[in-house]
């Protein structure tokens, strides 16, 4: 993976784990210490700002969510342990955050600051 590539990813995982802690109220400067990243990447990667990073978090949670989904519908053909799965992965991320983060994509579905329409 490209270096740009490099830094782009970690600003997005930053992202998502700065949106499930604490919704849209970040900003692109927590974004960028919690990565690790040079200041100047802030809009080189996202010269759309925090509403670009937002989308590009929900793409990955969406794809994430669409990986364990085939996941645990090829191990687990009964509808309740398929369900469970879901549930025990879920539970693992609060417990692994210690009750710190939730949803990334519920953090900026009930920020009431946000005048874009492509995250309504």
């Amino acid at each position: 993976m490209a270096d740009g590539a490099t830094v782009r990813k970690r600003m997005i995982d930053a992202g998502e784990s700065l949106l499930a802690q604490r919704g849209y109220g970040i900003t692109m400067l927590d974004v960028m210490h919690k990565a690790g990243t040079p200041r100047g990447s802030i809009y080189y990667h996202f010269p759309g700002g925090k509403e670009e990073l937002a989308i590009e978090v929900a793409h990955k949670v969406g794809d994430d969510v669409e990986r364990l989904v085939a996941d645990l519908g090829a191990k687990k053909r009964n509808p309740t342990a398929f369900l469970q799965g879901l549930v025990d992965f879920q539970t693992a991320k609060l417990v692994d955050s210690d009750f710190g983060e939730g949803c990334p994509m519920l953090g900026v579905t009930v920020s009431v600051d946000i005048d874009s329409p492509e995250l309504d």
